[in-house]
C-alpha cells in the first residue's frame, strides 16, 4: 500500500484533478483581482479572497461584507489564511507549469528558470516566499508587478488585457490614485496635481485635465522656448556692448605729487 505525507497527497490530487481539467485557473482566482490567491482567506459564507485584496476592501467601509453575495458581518471579521487552499493554489501552479515544460519538447537542461529579482531591481509582487522573481511588467490598474508567469493571465483574460502595462516601475505605488486605485493618466491645470479618470466625476469636475503625455509634451515645448528665448537675449546683450563696456579702460597712468618751485 502506497501511503503519501501531506505534502505528497496534496500534490497528488492537485495534479490529477488539475490534469484530468476538473480545476481551473478561475477556480483560484480572487474575485476582487482576478488573480490566483495569494495567502487566501475564506468568509463565513464560504467565498474565497486574497487576504491583501478582501482587507484593503474592508478598509474602504465601515459595513464589512462579502463582496460578492453581499453577506453583512457584524463586526470585522479577522482573516485567517486557509492554508489548504493556499496549498492547492501553489500546487496547481507548479502543476500548470509542469505540463508546459512536458508539452514543450524541451530537455530539462534546456530550460531556464525566470531570474530572480537582485537587490535594486522590481520584484513580482504575486511571488511568495523571499525567492521572488524579477518583474516583467507594472500593471498601473492592478498597482501590481508580475513576473513572466504571474503575468500570464494578464494575457489571457479579456478583462485584464484592457489594462495598462508599463515597464517594471519602483515607484508604482505613487502612480495610482490612492482614494480610487486607479491609474493616474491625467493632469489637472486647475490644480497642478495628476488624477484618475474617476477624479474628474468628483472633486475635479468641470476642471481642466489633459493627458499626461500631452502635459509632458507641453512642458517640454514651453521649457525650451524658454531655454531659447534666454539663450537668445544672453547672446544678444553680449555681442551689442561696446568694446568700453565689454572690457571697462583702466587708467594705470600715475600721477607724480606736484612739485612746487620756490
Amino acid at each position: 500500500m502506497v501511503t503519501y505525507s501531506r505534502c505528497g497527497l496534496f500534490t497528488v490530487v492537485a495534479m490529477a484533478l488539475s490534469g484530468a481539467g476538473l480545476i481551473r485557473e478561475e477556480h483560484l482566482q480572487c474575485p476582487i483581482c482576478l488573480h490566483l490567491l495569494v495567502d487566501p482567506v475564506t468568509t463565513a459564507c464560504g467565498h474565497n479572497y486574497c487576504r491583501s485584496c478582501l482587507a484593503q476592501y474592508w478598509d474602504r467601509t465601515t459595513l464589512w461584507h462579502c463582496p460578492l453575495c453581499k453577506e453583512a458581518f457584524t463586526h470585522r471579521p479577522t482573516l485567517r489564511i486557509n492554508t489548504t487552499l493556499r496549498d492547492m493554489v501553489e500546487l496547481f501552479h507548479k502543476s500548470t507549469l509542469s505540463s508546459a515544460e512536458c508539452s514543450s519538447h524541451t530537455s530539462p537542461k534546456e530550460l531556464v528558470p525566470p531570474p530572480l529579482a537582485l537587490p535594486g531591481e522590481v520584484a513580482c509582487d504575486v511571488c511568495s516566499g523571499q525567492g521572488r522573481l524579477r518583474a516583467l511588467k507594472s500593471c498601473l490598474d492592478c498597482g501590481t508587478s508580475f513576473c513572466p508567469l504571474h503575468l500570464e493571465i494578464h494575457q489571457r483574460a479579456p478583462k485584464l488585457q484592457k489594462h495598462t502595462l508599463t515597464e517594471p516601475l519602483q515607484d508604482l505605488e505613487e502612480r495610482v490614485c490612492q482614494k480610487h486605485r486607479r491609474p493616474l493618466e491625467l493632469f489637472c491645470r486647475e490644480d497642478g496635481v495628476c488624477v484618475c479618470e474617476f477624479c474628474t466625476e468628483g472633486e475635479h469636475r468641470n476642471h481642466n485635465t489633459v493627458p499626461l503625455e500631452d502635459e509632458s509634451k507641453d512642458r517640454k515645448v514651453r521649457h525650451t522656448r524658454t531655454h531659447t528665448y534666454i539663450h537668445t537675449h544672453i547672446h544678444t546683450y553680449i555681442h551689442t556692448r561696446t568694446p568700453t563696456q565689454t572690457h571697462p579702460h583702466v587708467d594705470t597712468h600715475t600721477h607724480s605729487p606736484a612739485t612746487h618751485t620756490t
